[in-house]
């Protein structure tokens, strides 16, 4: 049944692999002495299969997970199959989860609470006391560096969320004193997610590199940098012009880390730390697909192919018929001027029409021809102008494009399947599945099932200047028509709720065989 949600597990596991082998190749470049260790942060997508699927690829990798509140902190705690794989704790931490962060490291495992605030890591270091164990742990730093995107104050001094340098050198301080310098075992930043600037990246990983050497040199043991997420997907492809794009390749990015820090390391001739990242997004965003069926089509009314003139029709429908003639016998090429002088005639037949009507003296069957005609010599006229150069027409004709628009009814809910286009604008990649070998005729706006004048996407992923329509074919009568929303493997349908109490969208999982 539609919608349905695909999930390919083999892109999965592409993705991980292409992470740590853009990583890798990075290392290999730079020379780099040190290692990645890549995390899994499963607020992008909890879902099992996910999980699992992403700990099998990664498993060649040592790769990790990351957790960000209790509830995932005990998701998560199972899958620690060995004392290597890395848990990174972040988020804010209460008594119980800090106590849970403590008895994972009691049984060996490899779990790092990052501290987000000075209170915190007090809380923390007064309850491993308390319990008599050693304290382990990371702390997130504020940096000057301000992130680049929706995003960017994630990592400014404006977050929520970390130490400050005084208060990162009060509690070194602090560890000094008690003895306890090996306590810290992780330094992490993040300065937002889609970064779209790989040269603030570079900056940001340089900056922590800074941090880390004077850590370093003054006696602490600090074993990993965690350079958090960021990493970008390109939801509008190759425009990272748009909003929301990113302007650099994977490979690009783990380049401007890793050799970020081995710049820094080798300057202040400090050991070179595992590179941690929790590039999430970039490993789900691809894997699944939603299919959803357009069920109807409502378009501006046009007037029915076979229809005359009869010599009894009012003055105004017969300046609009006139004006219909005129605008199908011009050229496809036509010149905006031609296209520009029917337009207008239309245009003062239909306020002729209106005005008739609002004063009585128009039948209510007239007034409906009117708009036919009117609709009709629109979509003609438009239809000219798309041959055309944009630069080349007048405003009203690049305006009337958003005029002649036909929604596409289709079942599904924004709020549930999409949300980040309602809550963000964030635009996702869409396109018919089937018809690909034909040329769309139309200009579509999708609308949802639901009750809400929300439940519509408004813009669209899109090479033209026009983001508010998407092409798409004229379905035929009885004919299934299908669309695909690509890229929703991250956020989406985790965050996704029971508006209008719609069921769970019904999933596939797909693997090679």
């Amino acid at each position: 049944s539609f919608p349905c949600l695909l999930r390919f597990h083999d892109v999965l596991r592409a993705r991980v692999e292409r992470v740590n082998a853009a990583f890798a190749n990075a290392i290999e470049e730079a020379e780099y002495p040190g290692r990645y260790q890549g995390v899994y942060p499963i607020k992008v997508n909890q879902l099992h299969e996910v999980v699992e699927e992403v700990l099998d690829a990664g498993r060649p990798f040592r790769m990790g997970l990351e957790c960000g509140s209790k509830t995932e902190l005990v998701a998560t705690l199972p899958h620690l199959e060995d004392d290597e794989t890395l848990l990174i704790c972040n988020g804010v931490k209460d008594r119980v989860m800090l106590s849970l962060i403590l008895a994972g490291q009691q049984l060996g495992k490899r779990v790092i609470p990052v501290m987000e605030k000075f209170s915190e890591a007090e809380r923390y270091l007064a309850l491993a006391a308390e319990l008599g164990q050693a304290p382990r742990l990371g702390v997130r730093v504020r940096l000057d560096t301000e992130g680049a995107g929706r995003w960017a104050e994630s990592g400014s001094h404006q977050s929520k969320f970390g130490l400050s340098i005084p208060e990162l050198v009060a509690l070194f301080a602090r560890l000094r004193d008690a003895g306890q310098l090996e306590a810290i075992e992780l330094l992490h930043f993040h300065i937002g997610s889609q970064v779209e600037d790989v040269n603030v990246v570079k900056r940001a990983a340089r900056e922590i590199a800074h941090v880390y050497a004077q850590l370093v040199q003054r006696g602490a043991r600090i074993g990993f940098i965690d350079v958090g997420g960021g990493l970008g997907v390109n939801y509008d492809a190759g425009y990272s012009d748009e909003e929301g794009g990113v302007n650099y390749s994977l490979q690009e990015y783990a380049n401007a880390v890793v050799f970020a820090v081995k710049e820094v390391c080798d300057a202040q001739e400090v050991p070179a730390p595992t590179l941690v990242s929790e590039s999430g997004r970039a490993i789900t965003a691809h894997h699944s697909v939603l299919i959803v069926e357009v069920l109807e089509t409502h378009g501006k009314g046009q007037i029915d192919p076979g229809w005359t003139l009869d010599e009894d029709d009012h003055q105004c429908i017969a300046e609009l018929s006139a004006a219909l003639d005129w605008a199908r016998e011009l050229p496809a090429e036509s010149k905006p001027t031609s296209l520009l002088e029917v337009f207008h005639d239309a245009q003062e037949g239909k306020k002729q029409a209106d005005a008739l009507f609002g004063y009585g003296y128009l039948s209510i069957e007239d007034k409906a021809l009117a708009e036919q005609l009117y609709w009709s010599v629109c979509r003609a006229v438009q239809s000219r102008a798309e041959n055309l150069d944009p630069a080349e027409l007048p405003a009203e004709l690049r305006d009337l494009g958003d005029q002649v628009v036909d929604q596409y009814l289709c079942n599904f809910s924004v709020f549930q399947s999409i949300l980040d286009h309602w809550a963000i604008g964030q635009r996702f990649p869409i396109m018919p599945i089937d018809h690909l070998d034909e040329r769309p005729t139309r200009r579509a706006v999708l609308v949802d099932l639901t009750c809400d004048s929300d439940g519509k996407v408004g813009r669209y992923v899109s090479g033209a200047p026009e983001k508010d329509y998407l092409p798409l074919h004229a379905p035929g009568d009885g004919e299934r028509y299908f669309l695909g929303f690509f890229l929703m493997g991250a956020y989406q349908d985790i965050m996704g709720d029971a508006h209008n109490l719609f069921g769970r969208v019904p999933e596939a999982h797909i693997y090679a065989d």
